[in-house]
């Protein structure tokens, strides 16, 4: 067998073992390197809620505060009218002089899941073969399942549909978590509601 003849039989068979890896694997690996690659930018991505085990409220003298028929204290008591914003019907920025800032937003249940389905235009069912049956429940659970998505959840030998449902979940979260979280993002529940702080 001459020289030549080897070299093409290698150079197929590093080309058919290339074609078969990124076949079954070059999805995971891409996902892999590009959640690698922004967590490194933002190491904020890491972070996962954890359940807020302080439920105590403050007894210093702060302001009572109204917005959307709902009725919350802060501890602060320093609002900065120029900075404060109510944008549209239901979301309120509420900024402090001590440079304290709460985003406060109210919407009807399942909103978000309403707006994925193109107000009815998608099936449940559909909606969650692509984002997964436990991410379209409610709106927390969809939250909950972009917040709990990191790096740290991908894999060479996850199968390719979870790994593009983690991807898009991932996506998301690298986009939409507010400045700050890097000192933490808290899961609360009480009896009348849950969500995140």
């Amino acid at each position: 067998m001459s020289k030549p003849f080897r070299v093409l039989i290698i150079l197929a068979i590093a080309v058919v073992a290339c074609c078969a890896y990124l076949w079954f694997f070059g999805v995971q690996t891409y996902f892999i390197w590009e959640t690698r690659r922004v967590a490194r930018k933002e190491p904020v991505v890491w972070t996962t809620p954890v359940r807020l085990l302080d439920l105590s409220t403050s007894q210093a003298p702060g302001e009572r505060l109204f917005y959307f028929g709902y009725v919350f204290e802060v501890p602060w008591d320093d609002i900065d009218p120029e900075r404060t914003k109510v944008i549209g019907t239901n979301k309120a920025i509420i900024a402090f002089r001590s440079g304290n800032v709460i985003s406060f937003w109210s919407g009807p249940p399942n909103e978000l899941i309403s707006k994925l389905q193109a107000d009815g235009k998608i099936e449940q069912k559909n909606l969650g073969q692509l984002l997964g049956d436990e991410a379209v429940h409610s709106d927390y659970a969809f939250k909950r399942t972009i917040l709990d998505t990191t790096p740290a959840k991908f894999s060479l030998l996850t199968p390719k549909r979870l790994a593009i449902q983690q991807g898009m979940f991932f996506m998301m979260k690298a986009t939409t978590l507010p400045p700050g979280a890097e000192s933490g993002v808290f899961s609360l529940s009480t009896n009348e509601f849950k969500g995140f702080q």
